[in-house]
């Protein structure tokens, strides 16, 4: 799986939940995010939200646009 149909197989409680653990620095579980974890998070939610500016349909059926 590459990094497009990983981002394209988020659902959106899995957004929400990796949004959350950005803005709280740790998962839901308690565990706090590593930098790493941070940082890759991070990049799935911007590539994330800029699939959704290029999509008409629902989130559920997110096709990135090249």
């Amino acid at each position: 799986m590459d990094f497009e149909e990983l981002i394209e197989s988020i659902s959106p409680e899995v957004y929400k939940n990796i949004q959350s653990a950005v803005e709280l620095g740790k998962w839901a579980n308690g565990l706090k995010l590593t930098q790493e974890q941070r940082e890759y998070s991070m990049q799935v939610l911007i590539a994330y939200d800029a699939c959704l500016l290029y999509t008409s349909d629902a989130a559920d059926d997110m096709q990135c646009v090249d």
